[in-house]
């Protein structure tokens, strides 16, 4: 889960770094109260999808540097 502070929203990603959800943190507190939502303890769960994330975001990054 990433957050940004400036508009207030959320977003969640897969075990492969895909943004699979976003959403205000009012939603995520309504979700998680009704059932919706769970956290789960998983830190190696978040530290791939940060590792994803991050090679998603170098690869990318990569391939604009190709295109300019």
């Amino acid at each position: 889960m990433a957050r940004i502070r400036s508009v207030d929203k959320l977003i969640f990603a897969n075990r492969r770094g895909i943004k699979v959800a976003e959403m205000t943190a009012m939603k995520l507190a309504v979700d998680m109260s009704q059932g919706r939502a769970r956290i789960i303890d998983e830190a190696q769960v978040l530290d791939r999808a940060l590792e994803s994330v991050i090679g998603n975001l170098r690869t990318l990054g990569e391939q604009q540097k190709q295109q300019s």
